[in-house]
């Protein structure tokens, strides 16, 4: 039974392959004194998924614990689209 269930693992595991990927994170926080973070991102296209999920977790006390974040706005949320210069 060992003999095939380990190929089957690995079959799966290319058949469920993402090519998406997130690339060129960059976080600064604003100088006009609003105390505002500006992220901004690139999501390469995927052949297989077209929307993505995103979410921003923040940590207040240097990163042991991360809280989501739902104070936020631009490209956050459910069925984001790939491409370059994305920005929350």
């Amino acid at each position: 039974m060992r003999k095939i269930l380990f190929p089957l693992a690995i079959i799966f595991q290319f058949a469920f392959a993402q090519q998406a990927e997130v690339t060129n994170v960059t976080a600064a926080q604003r100088t006009d004194g609003s105390q505002l973070v500006d992220i901004t991102y690139d999501i390469t296209e995927d052949s297989m998924f077209t929307v993505f999920n995103v979410s921003v977790e923040v940590s207040f006390n240097g990163g042991i614990t991360y809280l989501p974040t739902y104070y936020v706005d631009g490209d956050v949320g459910v069925n984001i689209l790939s491409g370059t210069d994305r920005h929350i």
